[in-house]
């Protein structure tokens, strides 16, 4: 319980410091990194989901929320962390059923993730995760 309680101190932490960075290619363009985002390799999924975040990029947060659901737990990650880069807090509702996920390191950023977004909707989901 305390480990859950310092992820979720943790993230919000970070969202008021500026959070993490990701160097990018230069050549890689935001259309370029959607198409990617289509990938059959969930290792260029979750690449280019990680740019996207880092450059955010608001035209991805469609594509990023749908790969909220892949089968891939390192793609669910990436598109999570991705989404709370971008600070779009219309996504709050679609990350939140993450900190329900199979895999811990997926609740871990869902939880970091809506940190990351500063939405007070996601104060109740998280503290029920705890």
């Amino acid at each position: 319980m305390m480990h859950r309680l310092a992820v979720i101190l943790f993230a919000f932490v970070v969202a008021a410091s500026g959070g993490a960075q990701v160097r990018i290619a230069p050549e890689s363009t935001p259309a370029g990194l959607l198409a990617e985002l289509r990938s059959k390799d969930p290792t260029v999924r979750r690449d280019a989901a990680n740019k996207l975040g880092a450059l955010r990029a608001r035209d991805a947060v469609k594509r990023l929320a749908e790969l909220l659901t892949d089968r891939d737990p390192a793609v669910r990650e990436a598109a999570a962390f991705a989404l709370g880069q971008i600070t779009d807090r219309g996504v709050t509702g679609l990350i939140i059923p993450l900190l329900a996920d199979k895999d811990a390191e997926v609740r871990s950023t869902a939880a970091f993730a809506l940190g990351m977004l500063g939405d007070r909707k996601a104060l109740d989901a998280l503290s029920f995760a705890l």
